[in-house]
């Protein structure tokens, strides 16, 4: 199995009254690949870090193996979220793989 996960900060132009809103959007959106995609198993999108957080929103998701993941990366679904519900109010992006 493979754990993935992501960190995000939202753009710096968008108002704080704005980011409840997008980050809720960003979480619902994401969750809602779960059961879409063969070999996510698991996939949880945090939006309410403590203080000391350096991100503003991780992502934590779990797949079958290595080819699993890049299967989810280039799925249609993933894409579709990627491209029009995060990358529009995100910037720096981290990720880090790894084995279970």
């Amino acid at each position: 199995m493979i754990k993935h996960i992501v960190m995000w900060n939202l753009k710096a132009d968008i108002a704080e009254s704005e980011k409840p809103a997008i980050k809720k959007n960003i979480k619902d959106s994401v969750e809602g690949l779960l059961g879409k995609i063969p070999g996510l198993q698991e996939l949880h999108v945090h939006i309410n870090g403590a203080e000391t957080s350096t991100a503003e929103i991780l992502l934590e998701s779990v797949h079958d193996d290595a080819s699993a993941l890049a299967l989810y990366q280039d799925h249609p679904e993933h894409v579709t979220v990627r491209d029009e519900i995060v990358a529009p109010f995100v910037t720096r992006r981290v990720a880090f793989d790894f084995e279970l």
